[in-house]
């Protein structure tokens, strides 16, 4: 197990904890910081399509995955596959919920 990220680093999730994006527009000289959740569905047509969109956009985990032996990679792709069954319809279909957040503020 590699060394736990620092809540501070970059990510995708790095503004998730409630009032964090509002504190951080707020320490770069931004007023009246309003900030909403929008929910949506991401929803790919199979778990091999997921794989692929994933590996080919998620920047930490192209560079995880140049770090790995081949079996490795098989071995991650695998234990994903596994974590993912629940959000696999009959059809192959893979959706998750997601809320991202979107703000406006001035400067």
């Amino acid at each position: 197990m590699g060394t736990p990220r620092r809540p501070t680093a970059p990510g995708a999730f790095r503004l998730a904890p409630p009032g964090e994006l509002e504190r951080v527009l707020g320490a770069a000289g931004f007023s009246q910081v309003s900030v909403e959740s929008h929910p949506i569905v991401l929803s790919y047509p199979s778990i091999e399509q997921y794989w692929q969109i994933q590996t080919d956009l998620a920047a930490p985990l192209k560079a995880a995955m140049a770090t790995l032996r081949l079996a490795d990679v098989a071995r991650l792709k695998a234990r994903l596959f596994e974590a993912i069954v629940p959000h696999v319809d009959g059809s192959g279909t893979v959706t998750f919920a997601a809320a991202p957040l979107c703000a406006a503020a001035v400067k």
